[in-house]
């Protein structure tokens, strides 16, 4: 009885290595930073809230973006690792999901009508 329960706690344990394994190999994101840093943030006239996201060479960087603007507005990233426009209209929040690589500090612009900045700080 004793060497049934050893083998099966044994294949339990290749079951969960392996899992672990494959589940890095199959995600869309790529590898799994160490740190997520899950932010949310707003676009309104005012400008961005938080105006400053700070984050570490490594991390997972996932933005849920609110605009309370009545009309589409576009928001510019101007990172080396996420450089991209982002298109948002006022209702649920748009998600940006990245893995920030490179250290520095990159402006993030909201440039449709209205002129605001805001600020990504990767530290490394």
């Amino acid at each position: 009885m004793s060497a049934r329960i050893y083998a099966g706690g044994a294949i339990l344990v290749i079951a969960i290595i392996l899992g672990s394994a494959l589940a890095g190999v199959l995600s869309a994101q790529g590898p799994v930073s160490p740190n997520t840093k899950e932010i949310q943030m707003t676009v309104s006239f005012t400008g961005f809230s938080p105006a400053r996201i700070e984050v570490n060479v490594g991390d997972t960087v996932i933005l849920h973006i609110t605009s309370l603007f009545a009309s589409p507005v576009l928001v510019t990233f101007a990172s080396p690792d996420f450089s991209d426009n982002i298109a948002l209209s006022q209702g649920p929040p748009v998600t940006v999901q990245f893995v920030a690589k490179t250290a520095g500090s990159f402006p993030i612009y909201l440039t449709d009508g209205v002129y605001a900045e805001g600020l990504l700080v990767v530290t490394a």
